[in-house]
């Protein structure tokens, strides 16, 4: 009896320790896909920084104007991220690449 228990023990770790394994390396690829992610944020935050930069020295005479769909970008993005108007007005180039 001892010896079926102690074998019966033995498979329980290997089943417990394959399981840790297993949620060990999902946490490392979520940490990997997490740092990928943060790196993707800062590249874009990076570009962003500069077409704002680009577009603040125009003079507001000769600045780009909305075609109708980017219009509704706009407004797309207010819905879903409310900010306001003057944040908004901060991000004209961020919607004339297409991105929302």
């Amino acid at each position: 009896m001892k010896h079926l228990l102690a074998r019966a023990f033995l498979e329980l770790t290997k089943l417990l320790s394959s399981a840790h394994a297993a949620a060990m390396s999902k946490r490392r690829g979520r940490a990997a896909e997490l740092a990928v992610l943060r790196d993707l944020a800062e590249r874009q935050q990076f570009e962003i920084d500069l077409l704002r930069g680009r577009l603040a020295r125009l003079d507001s005479a000769k600045r780009p104007r909305y075609l109708s769909h980017e219009r509704l970008q706009v407004l797309l993005y207010k819905a879903k991220w409310p900010t306001s108007l003057a944040e908004l007005a901060q991000l004209p180039q961020h919607f004339r690449n297409g991105v929302v």
